[in-house]
């Protein structure tokens, strides 16, 4: 908002043309269109003065080889297995797997419905997307049976709190992503969709197990895999 001139700040909102916000740094335009966007949300003005924003190209993401997560889950200890099936399967993020309480366990499926930041669990997702998700093969073996239906975290420290984010981007977890050339703790993620989408699921279905608020914004994400290139990793 620095980069603002002078003379443009002293203006009233209505008073300033679109054509005066040429050449102000994207992120300053991201700013004051999200600005603008809660004033028109509140009736206090009625059109945005902001130029439309240019649509980015398409964010290069790192889809994991299949092989390789199989066998990294295969050779990770019982509490990594949990966090790297949830995402690599039905696509969690790392803040709602550390979220996940035994209390969120309903029969066959995970209720979806809060998030971890760094001031601790937060009722509520991303994008305000709750949601149930059928309960991944394999994962009822790797939980404590006694703990179902308690508010405790599905996994823990060894001093049985719950986890923080720096989880997944350090110690063992982030020894096996590099060992298996995962990368990111987010590409289990994105290998999930994929996977996902290669199976030919109805991209609005996978678009809800995501948690997108639109099905644009998985289009825009996987669009690009719908084609023969899965024959390059699975």
């Amino acid at each position: 908002m620095f980069s603002i001139d002078e003379t443009l700040q002293a203006k009233m909102a209505l008073n300033i043309r679109p054509s005066e916000f040429n050449g102000l740094p994207e992120n300053t335009l991201k700013h004051l269109h999200s600005a603008y966007l809660l004033l028109k949300a509140m009736r206090n003005v009625g059109v945005s003065p902001i130029p439309k924003l240019k649509r980015k190209g398409e964010k290069p993401i790192f889809i994991p080889a299949f092989e390789n997560v199989d066998r990294m889950i295969e050779e990770a200890p019982v509490r990594e297995k949990i966090a790297f099936i949830l995402a690599s399967v039905i696509g969690l993020r790392i803040s709602e797997i550390l979220a996940l309480d035994y209390s969120d366990i309903q029969g066959e499926y995970l209720n979806i419905s809060k998030h971890v930041t760094r001031n601790g669990v937060i009722e509520g997702l991303k994008a305000d997307v709750q949601r149930l998700l059928p309960m991944p093969k394999g994962l009822l073996s790797l939980l404590d049976k006694n703990k179902f239906g308690l508010h405790e975290p599905l996994i823990v420290s060894q001093s049985v709190k719950r986890l923080s984010l720096n989880y997944s981007t350090t110690g063992i977890v982030k020894e096996l992503l590099e060992k298996f050339r995962i990368g990111k703790f987010h590409n289990l993620r994105h290998f999930a969709a994929v996977r996902l989408i290669k199976k030919r699921n109805d991209i609005h279905v996978i678009s809800k197990m995501l948690g997108h608020k639109n099905i644009e914004t998985t289009s825009n994400i996987y669009g690009r895999f719908s084609g023969s290139i899965f024959e390059l990793n699975f």
